[in-house]
């Protein structure tokens, strides 16, 4: 069973809402993106709050689309959407926006929400980026504006078609990587968003130790312990390394840099 979190409004009141999917249809208010498994719905309710899945698996069989008061953006998703032959529903937002529901080949991994984020921005300009959280929310269809009394979130346009594999999908667009230097000087946020789309670039004999040394270096300017970091980054070593470091070499390294 997968559940998603139920608010009535943007800020949650309360204690944490999780429903399975059916039971979010006719509800006003919004639902996270992404769903939980029966272990994480657990922890999640432990501790009251959805901060932290950063590090866990999430749920995605929809890839969810934001444009607030762009007409353009819209108009070229839509058309773009169509030309790909995707199974998507075009929603009007019930303020001046649109959202699309992109219809996605199930799957459930860790750090889904940085593939979605990378993969919106290098194909749907115009688009929000803000919404591609683990805790990351949308209106759900039917729900009325609060700042515009009257108008709801309503269905413009569906089309059947093909699920959207973003299963083995990696960014092609090229960011700018942080030197050691200057690293510290990046607010965290940045750090983070550009160590999520880094931590799925794979990188081959020759490179493995240059990139393990940004990526560490990216992890003490967030403050993260070497334990912390031996833990964040041992899944990127163990699927984008080819081949994995060896862990006495990957240790090494991470304890040098974190503890110096």
């Amino acid at each position: 069973m997968i559940y998603y979190e139920y608010r009535s409004g943007v800020r949650r009141n309360g204690k944490v809402d999780l429903r399975p999917e059916s039971a979010l249809k006719g509800m006003q208010g919004y639902r996270s993106l992404y769903g939980y498994s029966e272990v994480l719905k657990n922890h999640i309710m432990d501790q009251n709050g959805t901060y932290g899945l950063s590090e866990h698996p999430l749920f995605a069989d929809k890839l969810f689309i934001d444009i607030d008061n762009d007409k353009e953006a819209e108009k070229s998703t839509l058309e773009k959407l169509k030309s790909m032959g995707l199974a998507f529903a075009y929603y009007f937002s019930g303020k001046k926006g649109g959202h699309f529901h992109i219809a996605t080949i199930p799957e459930e991994k860790v750090g889904i929400y940085q593939i979605h984020k990378a993969y919106v921005a290098e194909n749907f300009p115009g688009s929000d980026p803000k919404i591609y959280l683990p805790s990351g929310i949308i209106k759900i269809t039917g729900s009325y504006h609060k700042s515009n009394p009257g108008s709801r979130k309503e269905l413009i346009y569906k089309q059947g078609g093909k699920l959207l594999d973003l299963t083995e999908y990696r960014p092609s667009v090229k960011y700018n990587i942080p030197t050691y230097k200057d690293t510290s000087e990046r607010e965290k946020g940045e750090i983070e968003e550009i160590l999520g789309i880094m931590m799925f670039d794979q990188v081959s004999q020759g490179g493995r130790n240059k990139q393990l040394c940004k990526l560490t270096y990216m992890c003490k300017d967030l403050g993260l312990t070497t334990d912390e970091t031996l833990d964040k980054l041992r899944a990127w070593n163990n699927t984008a390394c080819f081949p994995p470091i060896q862990e006495k070499a990957f240790f090494k390294t991470i304890r040098h840099i974190i503890e110096r």
